[in-house]
C-alpha cells in the first residue's frame, strides 16, 4: 500500500529488548514466586515535510526467571497493523503462574506512547497535552518499597525514603499476617503520625486475613488498602462492605470501562488503577482515567517499573487532576537500566519534564547500541 512522504504517516517502527543484563528477580510478597523484571523499548518514526521525528516509549513487565521472550513473529504481526497492512494477530499467553503478565499483549499501548512522543518532540509540547491537557505541573510522590520478610527491615526502609525526601511511603505486605500486622503498628509509630502510608497487599491474602489487616491498617491511618484479594469480585465485594479503609485494585488488572463502572457502582473501589504502559490500548486506558473523573474517585495512575515507563506514566498523571501521587520504586537503583534517568524528586514532589514528548529524551542511538533489536517493520 503506497503513502506518501509528507502526510505525518508513521514509516517505521522497532522494538527492542532494553532489560539490564543484571537486573534481579523481585517479588511482592514473601509468599510470591519472584519474577524478573523486563523492558522492551518501541521506538516510532514519523516522517513529514517538515522533520523526521522519532518517539520512544517502554513498558516494563515481569517474566519468570527461566520464562521466554516474545517472539518477533508475534511482535511483527501486532505492530503490522500501524502500517496499514494489518495481518492476523497472534495470541500473547503469557504463563498461567505468572499473575504479573496480562492475557492481553500490551505492546499496542506503547506503540501510541511512542507516537505521541514523536508528536511532542515535533511540537515541542508535552504528551500531556494531547492525553486531555496539562492540568499541573507537578505532583506528590510517593516511595513504593519492595516487600521484607521481618518488620523492622520494612520500617528502615521507609525510614531512608522518608530521609531521601519523600513525605508518603507504599509498603508492600509479606503476605505473613503476624508479620504484617507488626509492620503497621511499628510503621505508624516510628514514622510518625503526618508520615502519609499506604499498603499494598500483592494479592497476597484471602477474604479473612486481608480483613484482619484491612482492620489494622484503618486503625493506623493508612490511605488505602491496594490488591488485598485475586480478582474475585464477589470476595471484595464482601471485604469492601466489611472495612473502613478503601479498596484500589490491583494495578496490573484488567477490566473492561463497563466492569469498572460497574465495581464503583456496587461500591467497591475507592479508587481505579492502571498502568497507561501496561493497559489494552491508549483508548481503553484514557476511558478508566474519564470514568474516574466522572465518579468523582481518584485515578491512582500506577508508574512503578523502568524509567522510561515512569515518565509515560507521568504525562497522563499531569493531565488529570485525578490522580493524587506519582509512585516512585524505592530503592530507585532496583530499576536503573543504564539508559535513561528515573524522573527526579525534589521536596516530596515530581515536576513536568524539560523535555519534550514523554520528558525522557532518549534518542535512538542511546539505546541501538546497548539493547537488542527483537524486531523491525518499514
Amino acid at each position: 500500500m503506497g503513502r506518501r512522504k509528507d502526510d505525518g504517516k508513521i514509516t517505521g517502527l522497532s522494538v527492542w529488548d532494553g532489560s539490564p543484563a543484571s537486573a534481579p528477580p523481585v517479588r511482592w510478597s514473601e509468599i510470591a514466586s519472584p519474577v524478573v523484571p523486563r523492558q522492551t523499548i518501541v521506538a516510532v518514526e514519523v516522517e513529514s515535510a517538515a522533520s523526521t521525528e522519532t518517539g520512544v516509549a517502554a513498558l516494563t513487565h515481569y517474566a519468570e526467571p527461566e520464562g521466554p521472550t516474545w517472539a518477533a513473529p508475534e511482535l511483527e504481526n501486532l505492530l503490522s497493523g500501524w502500517l496499514e497492512f494489518p495481518i492476523r494477530s497472534l495470541p500473547h499467553h503469557p504463563s498461567t503462574h505468572n499473575a504479573y503478565e496480562p492475557w492481553t499483549n500490551p505492546i499496542g499501548a506503547t506503540v501510541a506512547l511512542a507516537a505521541l512522543d514523536a508528536l511532542g518532540r515535533a511540537t515541542q509540547l508535552p504528551a500531556a497535552t494531547f492525553l486531555g491537557g496539562v492540568c499541573r505541573s507537578k505532583i506528590p510522590a510517593y516511595a513504593s518499597l519492595p516487600s521484607f520478610p521481618d518488620a523492622q527491615a520494612a520500617v528502615a526502609c521507609a525510614a531512608s525514603a522518608l530521609d531521601a525526601g519523600f513525605r508518603t511511603v507504599k509498603f508492600h505486605g509479606s503476605g505473613m499476617l503476624d508479620i504484617d500486622l507488626e509492620t503497621v503498628s511499628k510503621a505508624r509509630g516510628e514514622l510518625g503520625p503526618s508520615t502519609q502510608l499506604i499498603w499494598d497487599g500483592s494479592r497476597a491474602y484471602e477474604l479473612h486475613s486481608a480483613e484482619v489487616i484491612g482492620h489494622a491498617l484503618a486503625e493506623e491511618g493508612f490511605l488505602w488498602l491496594e490488591a488485598a484479594l485475586d480478582d474475585s469480585v464477589a470476595a471484595l465485594y464482601r471485604l469492601a462492605r466489611r472495612l473502613k479503609i478503601s479498596l484500589v485494585p490491583d494495578g496490573m488488572a484488567q477490566r473492561s470501562a463497563g466492569d469498572w463502572a460497574r465495581d464503583l457502582r456496587d461500591g467497591i473501589w475507592g479508587a481505579l488503577r492502571l498502568d497507561v504502559t501496561r493497559v489494552e490500548s491508549l483508548p481503553a486506558g484514557l476511558r478508566v482515567v474519564r470514568l474516574a473523573e466522572s465518579w468523582g474517585v481518584p485515578c491512582e495512575i500506577q508508574s512503578f517499573g523502568f524509567p522510561l515507563s515512569q515518565y509515560a506514566n507521568l504525562q497522563l498523571m499531569l493531565a488529570t487532576p485525578a490522580c493524587r501521587f506519582f509512585e516512585a520504586p524505592f530503592p530507585q537503583t532496583d530499576f536503573h537500566d543504564g539508559l535513561v534517568t528515573a524522573p527526579s524528586i525534589v521536596d516530596g514532589f515530581v515536576t513536568i519534564p524539560d523535555s519534550p514528548g514523554l520528558g525522557h529524551g532518549i534518542e535512538t542511538e542511546r539505546f541501538s547500541e546497548a539493547c537488542k533489536l527483537l524486531a523491525r517493520l518499514d
